[in-house]
C-alpha cells in the first residue's frame, strides 16, 4: 500500500513538473522567435506565440492591451489578440478606449500595485461583468505589465468554456512570460520608429540641408554645404578642405586604415555611379560622429565628380542601444543558474503576492529554512566542484519532497534553501519536513567530516501562522531562522518548528 501511494504521488509530481515544463518551453520558445523575428513578420510570429503559451494552460483567448490617456484619465485598448475557442473581440468597441474608472472599477489600482486579477467572471461586479460577459468571458486571469517601471498596460487569458481559477504556478510564470512577450512588442515598437525614421529620412534627402560635398577625379573637395559646416562646428568651406584629413580617426572600427578606405571608397563609387557605407568620423576634438554616406557619381561640367550625401547616425545609434537594453530585459529569469530552482529574486518579488492572496482567504502560512549541515568542511574536504554537484542534488531532493503545485523551494543563498507552503498547517508542515529528511538520508551522499551521520544531512526551521494582510512575509523568515538556529544548536538533521 505504501509503495502504492509512493508511486502515486511520483507521478503527479512527474505530471506537474511536465506541465510546468512545457509552460515555461512555450514561454522560452515564444521569447526566442520573437527575439529573432524580423520587422515585416512580427505580427504573425506574436501571434503564433500567443497561441503557444494559451493552448498549453487552456486559454481559449490571450490578448495584450495598452494604456493611454485621454483628457488625463486613464483608458486601454486591445492591441493583439489570439483566440482559439472563442470568437474573436478585436476591433469591437469593447475592445477600444475602454475606461478603468467607468468600465473597469478597481482595476487600475489592483494592476498598477502589481497584483493579478485572477477571478470567474460571475464573482465580478456587475460593471466588470457587463464588460466581459459579452465576450463570452466566464474565467479570467490579467497579468500586469509593467515597462521602464511604469504601468504599461496587461496581458489577459480568457476561459470561455469553464469555471476556474488559474493556479499559482500558473499564475507566476505567465507573469514571467507575459513580461517577455510584452517587452518584444516594445522591441518591435522600437524598432518599427528607426525604420520609420531612416524611411522619412531616405524621402526627404532632396529637400532636406543634408551634409553633402562634391570630391574631383583626384579625390580632392571642392566643395561642402552649410549643414557641414554646422556638424563639425566650422566657420567656413576652406577651414573644412583644410582639416578634413582630422575629421577621421586614423582607423575605421574593422580595423583598416580610414586614409587607405577612403580612397577605395571613392574609386568604387566612380566605377560603379554610387556606393553607401557606414564611416565613423570624429570632431578635431575626437568626438567620434558614426555616419552613414552615400557616394554619388554626377555630371559636373564636362567632367564626372562625387556627391557624397553624409547622414549623422548619432540619433539611430541611441535608438538601437534602447532595443538592446530591452533585450536584455529579456534575459531576467527567476530561476538559479546553479541548482536550477527558483532563485533569491524570485522569492522576494513572490512572497507579497503569496501574503495577499491568503490573506483574503484568511489561510495560514508554512515557511522553511533549510542549510545544509557543515557544508564549509564538505568544500573543503571534496573542493568546489563536488560542492556544487551536493547543492544540486539536495535542491533536486527538497523539490521532489514537495508535492503540491503551490509549494516551491528557493535557494535562499549559499547553502541557505527556503520554502514556502501556502496553505499548510503545523502538521502539515512538519509532515514536509519529515519527508525531505528522511529523503536527503536515503539519497545517502557521502560526508565523513560531518558530525552526525557519514552522509550529508539538513537542519530545517519551520513556521506556521494564520496570514493578515498585515503581516509583513520578513517576520516569517525571522521566525523560521529562529527555530533553524534552535536546530543547529540542538544537534543538527533535524527540524524544530516554532508557531508564527
Amino acid at each position: 500500500m505504501s509503495d502504492n501511494l509512493n508511486l502515486s504521488g511520483y507521478e503527479q509530481i512527474i505530471t506537474e513538473l511536465g506541465y510546468r515544463d512545457a509552460l515555461l518551453q512555450a514561454i522560452n520558445h515564444a521569447a526566442s522567435i520573437l527575439l529573432q523575428s524580423e520587422d515585416s513578420e512580427f505580427n504573425e510570429n506574436l501571434l503564433n506565440c500567443m497561441g503557444m503559451v494559451a493552448k498549453v494552460v487552456d486559454a481559449d483567448r490571450m490578448y495584450i492591451w495598452k494604456n493611454h490617456t485621454i483628457d488625463g484619465q486613464l483608458f486601454c485598448s486591445q492591441i493583439y489578440e489570439w483566440s482559439g475557442n472563442a470568437e474573436p473581440q478585436q476591433g469591437r468597441e469593447l475592445t477600444m478606449n475602454v475606461s478603468y474608472d467607468k468600465d473597469l472599477p478597481g482595476w487600475e489600482k489592483i494592476l498598477s500595485q502589481g497584483s493579478c486579477i485572477n477571478s470567474m467572471v460571475k464573482d465580478l461586479s456587475e460593471q466588470e461583468q457587463a464588460q466581459l460577459l459579452p465576450q463570452g468571458i466566464l474565467s479570467i486571469l490579467i497579468v500586469p505589465i509593467y515597462l521602464r517601471d511604469e504601468f504599461w498596460g496587461f496581458v489577459g487569458f480568457d476561459d470561455c468554456h469553464y469555471e476556474r481559477l488559474f493556479n499559482y504556478n500558473e499564475e507566476i510564470i505567465l507573469r514571467f512570460g507575459s513580461e517577455l512577450i510584452a517587452n518584444a512588442v516594445l522591441r518591435n515598437e522600437e524598432t518599427a520608429k528607426v525604420r520609420e525614421a531612416d524611411e522619412r529620412i531616405k524621402l526627404m534627402l532632396d529637400s532636406m540641408p543634408f551634409c553633402c560635398q562634391l570630391w574631383d577625379k583626384n579625390y580632392k573637395c571642392i566643395d561642402c554645404n552649410l549643414a557641414t559646416l554646422e556638424l563639425f562646428q566650422f566657420e567656413n568651406k576652406q577651414e573644412y578642405i583644410d582639416n578634413f584629413l582630422n575629421l577621421s580617426p586614423e582607423h575605421q572600427p574593422d580595423g583598416h586604415l580610414s586614409n587607405e578606405r577612403f580612397l577605395t571608397n571613392m574609386k568604387k563609387a566612380f566605377d560603379d555611379g554610387s556606393y553607401t557605407f557606414e564611416w565613423m568620423h570624429q570632431m578635431l576634438d575626437g568626438t567620434p560622429i558614426p555616419t552613414e554616406i552615400v557616394l554619388v557619381r554626377v555630371k559636373y561640367g564636362n567632367e564626372h565628380v562625387i556627391a557624397s550625401y553624409m547622414r549623422d547616425l548619432r540619433s539611430i545609434k541611441k535608438m538601437q542601444d534602447s532595443i538592446q537594453r530591452l533585450e536584455s530585459e529579456v534575459d531576467k529569469i527567476y530561476y538559479d543558474a546553479l541548482t536550477g530552482i527558483y532563485n533569491r529574486r524570485f522569492f522576494d518579488e513572490t512572497m507579497n503576492r503569496v501574503v495577499k492572496t491568503i490573506s483574503s482567504s484568511n489561510g495560514v502560512l508554512s515557511l522553511m529554512m533549510i542549510d545544509i549541515d557543515f557544508f564549509k568542511r564538505y568544500n573543503d574536504i571534496y573542493g568546489h566542484n563536488d560542492g556544487d554537484d551536493c547543492l544540486k542534488a539536495v535542491a533536486k531532493v527538497l523539490s521532489k519532497s514537495l508535492l503540491r503545485p503551490d509549494d516551491f523551494v528557493a535557494r535562499y543563498g549559499g547553502e541557505e534553501f527556503v520554502v514556502v507552503l501556502p496553505n499548510t498547517d503545523a502538521n502539515g508542515s512538519c509532515r514536509v519536513a519529515e519527508r525531505m529528511l528522511k529523503n536527503i538520508e536515503d539519497f545517502n551522499i557521502p560526508h565523513e567530516q560531518n558530525d552526525v551521520a557519514s552522509h550529508v544531512t539538513v537542519s530545517i526551521g519551520i513556521t506556521t501562522g494564520r496570514v493578515e494582510i498585515m503581516h509583513n512575509w520578513i517576520d516569517y523568515v525571522k521566525k523560521a531562522d529562529e527555530m533553524l538556529y534552535k536546530s543547529k544548536q540542538d544537534g543538527r538533521n533535524r527540524y524544530t518548528f516554532g508557531e508564527f
